[in-house]
């Protein structure tokens, strides 16, 4: 008797639940969640006329649950949409600077950045790059990973991602 006992328990339960799931997915197809009307995930696509477009199928960042995922930058002008040519200086400036141009459209700031990802093709730029990094970041120090890689898009000699805390 006991198992038949524990089997309506549970097939009371199950009901419970399964009810209780309808009710959560009548909801969102009415709210228009479901259909695309309304991202669930609550993201957000970031693109800004301030830094220069993706040169892929992908977005300048996107925003999630208060943060905000950067795809990596190389050194591209924002206004020509060219590859910025010249010393590993002016290259390291410009992805920096596009960078801290995406971090303010997504509500954010090179301040609130928690993680960056840096990708070179030539490790003997570290020191260089560290200089230059270390006048953009300042005292924020986010953690951070380096690594050298054999080739990046349209052959640029560095690519920087990041990840922020954002609005």
């Amino acid at each position: 008797m006991r198992f038949l006992e524990n089997r309506f328990s549970w097939i009371s339960i199950h009901r419970a639940y399964t009810n209780y799931f309808v009710d959560i997915i009548s909801i969102l197809l009415s709210s228009g969640a479901l259909k695309g009307d309304k991202d669930p995930m609550g993201t957000n696509i970031i693109n800004t006329s301030k830094a220069p477009r993706p040169v892929g199928p992908y977005s300048q960042a996107v925003k999630a649950n208060g943060w905000l995922y950067i795809s990596g930058q190389i050194p591209i002008d924002s206004e020509t949409g060219e590859s910025v040519d010249g010393p590993f200086e002016l290259q390291a400036r410009v992805v920096l600077n596009n960078l801290k141009e995406i971090l303010e459209a997504g509500g954010s700031g090179l301040d609130r950045v928690v993680k960056v990802m840096i990708f070179l093709t030539d490790m003997k730029c570290f020191a260089q790059l560290n200089d230059i990094y270390a006048e953009y970041f300042g005292e924020s120090c986010p953690a951070r990973a380096c690594v050298e890689v054999n080739c990046l898009p349209k052959d640029a000699p560095l690519e920087i991602e990041a990840v922020a805390i954002c609005d």
